[in-house]
């Protein structure tokens, strides 16, 4: 064989493996397909337990049905018996009950992968999706696990209940556990947008320049964003910080489908 015919194997980087526990959203703009789009094109793999189906479409949603507790206990189970996964995201979840499980599977799954928790407490329409135990729970429970958390600005009062300045629960939340709280602020008003990143080394912010468009799916692009990155071996607030720049392309270049939202291109990055 000469050498031109030789075939040397192509270095490549770390196939990062994330377990997605969402809601299934049937347009396409959030939910399990945004997570999916993003973790592949970023390359990662995926497995994914769906919390709920939606009735949905880009503008609010209609409808919410959640998977029954014990299906996703099933599921859970028997992925974890054959996957270590690097990184566990944790996006829609609509029932107290799955958010238990959830819960007792984290703290059991060892070696600990990282956590990404997207606590997405109401559809972008307005509706709201959780209720008071629930947010309780997530607040309570499941942030303390959370290497990143990145709830929006709305969901961070929610979850507070308006029991503290801002900046001051984002302090506790920190101390009671989580690694990095990003606090998003595209759901605020003015033409820049600051992004507040609170860590035990302080507070810091990420700013960018505010879009003409209202978006479908950012929340969860910028999670799973964040998720892949973790994956790949970046630690936390370089991975926060790489997968904002990803998402923030996304939106540049997103698209409309219907009569609500637009929908961010996780597909197409050339110009990166």
């Amino acid at each position: 064989m000469s050498k031109k015919s030789q075939i040397r194997p192509k270095k490549i980087a770390k196939l990062g493996k994330v377990l997605v526990i969402s809601g299934h959203d049937p347009s396409g703009g959030a939910g399990i397909h945004a997570d999916i789009q993003t973790l592949a094109q970023l390359g990662c793999h995926s497995c994914s337990v769906l919390t709920c189906l939606t009735v949905q479409d880009t503008v609010n949603v209609q409808a919410v049905y959640p998977v029954a507790a014990n299906i996703v206990s099933q599921q859970l189970e028997v992925l974890s018996k054959d996957i270590y996964f690097d990184v566990i995201k944790i996006g829609l979840i609509v029932s107290l009950d799955i958010a238990q499980i959830v819960q007792k599977f984290i703290t059991s799954t060892e070696p600990k992968p990282s956590v990404v928790i997207d606590p997405v407490l109401a559809a972008s329409g307005g509706r709201q999706l959780t209720d008071p135990k629930l947010r309780l729970f997530i607040e309570s429970e499941l942030l303390p696990l959370a290497t990143v958390a990145t709830p929006n600005r709305a969901e961070s009062e929610q979850l507070s209940a308006k029991k503290n300045h801002l900046a001051t629960w984002a302090k506790q939340v920190v101390l009671g556990g989580c690694e990095q709280l990003l606090i998003t602020a595209g759901d605020a008003t003015g033409d820049h947008i600051s992004h507040q990143l609170f860590n035990k080394s302080g507070q810091s912010q990420i700013q960018c320049k505010r879009l003409a468009q209202q978006y479908h799916g950012s929340g969860c692009t910028l999670a799973a964003a964040i998720s892949a990155f973790l994956a790949q071996g970046f630690n936390a607030e370089d991975a926060i910080h790489q997968a904002h720049k990803y998402t923030y392309s996304t939106l540049q270049k997103a698209f409309p489908i219907g009569q609500g939202q637009c929908i961010p291109n996780r597909i197409d990055r050339s110009g990166l």
